[in-house]
């Protein structure tokens, strides 16, 4: 009987055990409520047994049966249907649980085949996409390699032009820092500098030598401010005076790390030259070399509208009987007395500034005295007379060649170049119809002469 007892025991702790167990894993409410019931009756049934087991301590086995079999056996039989209901639950249960596992499964199978099967198609479609985007990238880039090779071959041919240029061109170039110090010069330079005898090595030390003047605060000033400046120098080369244009230029680019000027001479030695030729042509006459009749004429104006010149007194000459020496001598001849007058004419006024003598064309010469006294006027006419006597006695000409003068001054006898010329030359022919080889003055009865010959040639042409 303890054997038993204890053996009852032990199955009752297995019970409560898998209840425990069972409650832990089950989670539905019909579940934990059948498990309750079972639980309830096995409760009930070990109740029942310590009974049985008491009832056959007192010694009555008929009694204990009779218990079991009516009481103790049909509990049981109720326990062994609920759970054998419990245990087809639970089978149903794991079946439907293991079926939707396998439904699950298959959908997840479905459903990551679809996912690899699109995740696969995507990596088709980005891999076809990027390989596309590669190939346009890999054009583009050769493309872009292509334009820069020949922007390099472009620039280098560009650079190598400017270098040849720079190391060909007449002039010469010199690039520097803003201190002065030389970054690259050309072979003019460096030629000029040695030429020129200059051994400064600094740029602004160099324009100091070839223009003493020059003041280089004020340069820099200048190219900060407007970026260039140019200045001519007279520069002695082999004992031969050069005439340059010195250009400076500051060079500020953005490319750049820092500003630079440029020095940039130019000989233009043979360009003054012709302008200088080109001017004497334009205003001195190619026979005498004395000023013409528009360096002439530019100078009585000056005269006219400089308001310190009070006074000046214009001598109109011609020549009498030139025209005998070119027809009888010659052309040549006729020239070199021209030569002579004008040599002689320059030789008898060159101490005086305030004269000038000119020729104005042909055989007619002017000279223009300023600030001239009265007195002075005669014994300045003598002296032109004297000057073609002299010559005559040097050439032993058989026909004197004298020379008629007319005289006007300022303001008296004209306020105008126009006036001035007009009464010169009227009083030169007045000398002339005195007998020629005198002067005369221009006069206020030469003045009505002149208005009446004009109001007469008027009042012809109005009966015409």
């Amino acid at each position: 009987m303890d054997e038993i007892q204890r053996k009852m025991d032990t199955e009752a702790f297995k019970i409560t055990m898998a209840r425990q167990a069972l409650e832990k894993t089950l989670t539905g409410k019909n579940y934990l409520a059948l498990l309750d019931q079972l639980f309830a009756i096995a409760t009930r049934n070990q109740v029942n047994q310590d009974l049985v087991y008491d009832i056959m301590l007192q010694d009555k086995p008929a009694v204990a049966r009779e218990f079991l079999m009516n009481v103790i056996i049909p509990v049981q039989d109720n326990a062994l249907a609920k759970l054998k209901t419990f245990q087809e639950k639970l089978h149903l249960k794991a079946t439907q649980n293991q079926q939707r596992m396998h439904y699950y499964l298959k959908q997840n199978k479905i459903l990551w085949t679809t996912i690899s099967i699109i995740f696969a198609f995507s990596l088709l479609i980005i891999s076809v996409f990027t390989l596309k985007r590669l190939r346009q990238q890999d054009q583009i880039q050769v493309k872009f390699q292509q334009q820069l090779e020949d922007k390099v071959e472009h620039r280098s041919m560009e650079l190598h032009l400017d270098s040849s240029v720079l190391h060909n061109i007449h002039e010469a170039v010199a690039v520097a820092n803003c201190a002065g110090e030389f970054i690259k010069t050309n072979p003019q330079f460096d030629k000029f500098l040695i030429e020129a005898n200059i051994q400064a090595d600094n740029a602004w030390a160099i324009l100091n030598e070839i223009i003493p003047h020059l003041s280089i605060d004020e340069t820099q000033c200048i190219l900060l401010d407007q970026g260039f400046s140019r200045y001519e120098a007279e520069i002695n080369i082999q004992n031969r005076q050069h005439h340059y244009f010195v250009d400076v230029f500051c060079v500020d680019d953005e490319h750049l790390n820092q500003r630079y000027i440029s020095l940039l001479l130019t000989d233009v030695t043979e360009l003054k030259n012709t302008q200088q030729h080109l001017q004497k042509m334009a205003n001195f006459d190619t026979v005498t070399q004395l000023p013409n009749r528009h360096f002439f004429q530019t100078h009585l104006q000056q005269a006219i509208d400089n308001q310190a010149v009070r006074k000046f007194t214009l001598f109109y000459i011609d020549l009498d009987n030139f025209k005998w020496i070119n027809d009888t001598l010659g052309h040549a001849s006729g020239d070199n007395f021209l030569r002579e007058i004008a040599k002689l004419l320059e030789q008898t006024f060159i101490n005086d500034d305030q004269i000038l003598v000119s020729r104005l064309g042909g055989d007619e010469f002017a000279i223009l005295v300023e600030n001239g006294s009265d007195d002075s006027l005669g014994h300045i006419a003598d002296q032109i007379l004297k000057s073609c006597k002299e010559i005559n006695d040097i050439n032993h000409y058989s026909k004197t060649v004298g020379c008629s003068i007319g005289v006007a001054s300022y303001p008296k006898d004209g306020k105008s170049q126009e006036d001035l010329m007009r009464h010169a030359d009227f009083a030169m022919y007045k000398a002339k119809e005195q007998g020629k080889n005198q002067y005369c003055f221009f006069s206020d009865e030469m003045d009505q002469r002149i208005h009446y010959l004009y109001d007469m040639e008027q009042n012809l042409l109005n009966c015409d």
